[in-house]
């Protein structure tokens, strides 16, 4: 009772903002707001128990009385629900809205009062037309404008949001050739709090869409010149790895994704450009998206265009010069890619909005792509990927190191489609953190994995949970990596350290230096030469058979194979986490 009586708050806690049937509101979001979408199924009279179960976490909205109502007037024209034709229905809403405003009978309505209605759509009244493949497919709502104003009584300890009188409370915004369909998909702006509590109390029919993630980089950016030419490779090493590569055969190439604040120089820059120019028309394509639009401007992008600024991203490619200089033969087996997390860089906003684009289509079906289906879903999945990075440019507008829960995930998503059309395996490099993720990402079994620095707070990450380099433990999607010195201690720089897994658990974690020439060190730059050894063992890996569960039995088998490459043993220290070039050159 207590979560529903939260939830049933969530107008006034959560500040529903403005979503037109035009789409999202182009207004300047406040950085807290998320937006979340709920899945209905609306024929409410083939699931009564459903109904209950629906009503006790719904989003709520509020009804201004107007003149001549009555309870079974708002529920015909709110719910398409009578007395006559729907009476179990019927009882059940005017039971919840009674209870919820205190209500002692149908009659006892009177004009501008405010009345908190649960938030789901209108009963599903029509049958599907089962000749009509797009009755299948979800119709979408969005919220109509809404005004700030308090309820007196018994509830003017709240401040809800009340509707402007004449507008209906939602709006069905697609439901071309599915009339029948008894799918909708609402879309709402709501608080964090709130939708915390939203998907504390349901995960299986809410999803989120955006959420602001705030990003640290510069705990991940220490100084000890001491120790400045430290590799963490002998001469030994060296020369095994590059007799290996000679005497081996690449069975694939490997795609590393780095993941950081900008594109490092020109030559990655453009070569990255490059790469998405032909990467998501052959997303689209497998996926039944039709052709993609870019831009004249993206099109004609050059190197020249590039703008030179000191990014975080300039470091961790410096990270990588080490083994690229080491081993130069290695980039005939991996492909570097670099994806801004921000869209001010120089064409990353149109990057990710089509990437985040695929993610929405996605999202909003439910299912995984590769069909066709009604041209209004992708419209609202590109005005939505459109409104995610106006929400981002409102955040640089404040200053604020903000990406997007939707960036963060559609990049995941779009190489994990990539990986499946291209037949090419993934490592996705974070070298950040983000301090305290309120939402676990929805990252589905892919022909990749994700590495993430255990950041430079001297500390344990899972008790911390920071995201993502605590996913090692569980559910172990991700690869966390720590920085240590010579001696297989945490490395300390400037008197701060290196954040540890912890060694008496079971964990999916490496340990690697993370100095620089410069005298920089951190997880920064510990985590990209992890992910560029790994790529290199996967690329002279056979490939997978491409059949039935294949991403969830390779991503199990690489996480047992990758876990037997570390040297482990009875040290003391977080050299037992190191990768061991001995066992990755057996292979």
């Amino acid at each position: 009772m207590e979560l529903r009586k939260k939830l049933l708050l969530s107008l006034c806690i959560a500040q529903c903002i403005t979503l037109s049937s035009a789409g999202i509101s182009q207004t300047d979001h406040p950085p807290s707001t998320v937006i979340v979408s709920q899945r209905f199924e609306t024929n409410y009279s083939s699931d009564l128990d459903g109904l209950k179960r629906i009503l006790n976490y719904c989003l709520t909205r509020v009804y201004e009385v107007e003149t001549g109502d009555s309870l079974s007037k708002i529920l015909l024209e709110q719910y398409s629900v009578d007395r006559s034709r729907l009476p179990r229905v019927y009882t059940i809403l005017s039971k919840d809205i009674s209870e919820r405003n205190e209500l002692t009978s149908d009659g006892g309505l009177f004009a501008q009062q405010l009345l908190v209605l649960p938030d789901i759509p209108k009963h599903a009244n029509t049958l599907p037309n089962l000749d009509n493949p797009y009755n299948t497919f979800p119709k979408i709502s969005t919220m109509a404008t809404k005004v700030s104003k308090p309820i007196g009584g018994s509830n003017d300890r709240y401040t809800v949001l009340a509707q402007i009188a004449g507008h209906p409370g939602y709006v069905i915004t697609s439901q071309e050739d599915r009339v029948g369909s008894d799918n909708v998909v609402q879309f709402r702006e709501i608080s964090e709090s709130a939708a915390i509590d939203l998907l504390s109390a349901t995960t299986a029919n809410t999803q989120i869409h955006s959420a602001p993630i705030e990003i640290s980089f510069t705990a991940l950016e220490k100084e000890d010149r001491k120790s400045a030419s430290d590799t963490r490779l002998d001469e030994d090493d060296v020369k095994k790895l590059r007799s290996w590569l000679d005497k081996t055969s690449p069975e694939k190439i490997s795609t590393l994704v780095i993941v950081d604040d900008a594109w490092p120089d020109s030559s990655h820059f453009i070569d990255s450009v490059e790469f998405f120019r032909q990467a998501i028309p052959l997303v689209r394509e497998k996926l039944n998206l039709g052709p993609a639009t870019f831009s004249e401007e993206f099109k004609l992008l050059e190197a020249k265009d590039f703008e030179d600024k000191k990014s975080h991203a300039d470091d961790v490619h410096l990270a990588l010069d080490y083994f690229r200089e080491l081993y130069p033969v290695a980039d005939q087996r991996i492909n570097i890619v670099h994806v801004p997390l921000f869209a001010s860089s120089t064409a990353a906003k149109e990057i990710l909005i089509n990437i985040i684009e695929i993610r929405e289509a996605e999202k909003i079906l439910g299912t995984e792509l590769g069909s066709n289906f009604p041209s209004d879903i992708q419209n609202k999945a590109r005005e939505n990927a459109e409104e995610i990075i106006g929400r981002m440019e409102a955040f640089r507008r404040k200053s604020l190191r903000k990406t997007d829960y939707a960036v963060v995930g559609g990049i995941h998503d779009f190489f994990r489609h990539y990986a499946k059309a291209s037949k090419t395996p993934f490592f996705m490099n974070f070298s950040w953190t983000v301090p305290d993720l309120q939402y676990s990402p929805d990252w589905r079994p892919a022909y990749g994995v994700v590495l993430a620095a255990a950041g430079n707070e001297n500390d344990s990450v899972y008790k911390l949970r920071r995201e993502f380099a605590s996913r090692s433990i569980d559910p172990q999607d991700v690869i966390a990596v720590m920085d240590i010195d010579s001696n297989g201690r945490a490395r300390c720089c400037n008197d701060t350290c290196s954040s540890h897994v912890e060694d008496d658990s079971d964990n999916y974690s490496f340990a690697f230096s993370g100095q620089l020439p410069s005298g920089k060190c951190g997880t920064s730059f510990s985590t990209p030469r992890v992910a560029y050894l790994l790529a290199m063992y996967e690329s002279i890996q056979v490939q997978p058979d491409f059949s039935g569960s294949w991403e969830r039995k390779w991503m199990k088998r690489f996480r047992k194979s990758t876990k037997t490459l570390r040297k482990l043993g009875k040290q003391a220290d977080y050299s037992v986490y190191t990768p061991s070039v001995e066992k990755i050159t057996k292979q």
